[in-house]
């Protein structure tokens, strides 16, 4: 039977340092923001460090937010499925925020999900 490529996926509302994902290769979906008239990506390099964030709204800088668009998220998607990641797994695994699996890496969490 041939391996299948598995990937952990989430959005940066999880709340971890930018090098966790890195460390775990944890591919991130960022939500954006518009702080003073300017848009921003949470996963982007150019992100405002949180502290700066909350510096500039304490000041009365104005915010919008949003979640991750569906076109965002379709088209990372079909990128990771031209990258060889099976789609019929990408298209079917969601789990609730918070749920405790034990596992960190994706060859620690792909057993819990599939065959």
């Amino acid at each position: 039977m041939e391996a299948r490529k598995y990937i952990i996926s989430t959005e940066t509302t999880c709340d971890m340092e930018m090098s966790y994902y890195k460390e775990h290769s944890i591919h991130l979906l960022g939500m954006t923001y518009t702080l003073n008239g300017i848009d921003y990506d949470s996963a982007s390099e150019e992100n405002l460090p949180i502290k700066e964030f909350y510096r500039q709204l304490r000041e009365g800088g104005e915010s919008k937010t949003a979640q991750v668009s569906l076109d965002k998220a379709t088209s990372a998607f079909e990128k990771l499925v031209e990258e060889g990641y099976d789609k019929e797994n990408i298209e079917r695994i969601c789990t609730p925020i918070g749920l405790k699996i034990g596992a960190v890496t994706p060859e620690e969490i792909a057993p819990i999900f599939g065959p």
